[in-house]
């Protein structure tokens, strides 16, 4: 019986090794996509609703895409939308 259990738990930590080294060799294969590709037209759509274009933000910040209504990215003094 003890033999059983031994084989048993033998197997189990195999396997449990076999699926984190699976995972890690798979986190440094797959590299994240940029955001404007990850930014499909429903998640834009989703969480700007009434936004007609969606730009990436080039600065020294975190990754960022900046939603716009109209044609132009240039606002009036005191139209904050």
């Amino acid at each position: 019986m003890l033999i059983v259990i031994a084989r048993f738990l033998t197997l189990l930590v195999f396997c449990a090794a076999l699926l984190a080294s699976d995972a890690v060799a798979q986190s440094r294969e797959a590299e994240p996509l940029p955001l404007i590709e990850r930014l499909t037209p429903n998640v834009v759509q989703t969480i700007f609703p009434s936004a007609t274009r969606v730009e990436m933000v080039n600065d020294d910040g975190p990754v960022a895409a900046a939603a716009f209504r109209g044609p132009s990215a240039a606002f009036r003094r005191g139209d904050a939308n």
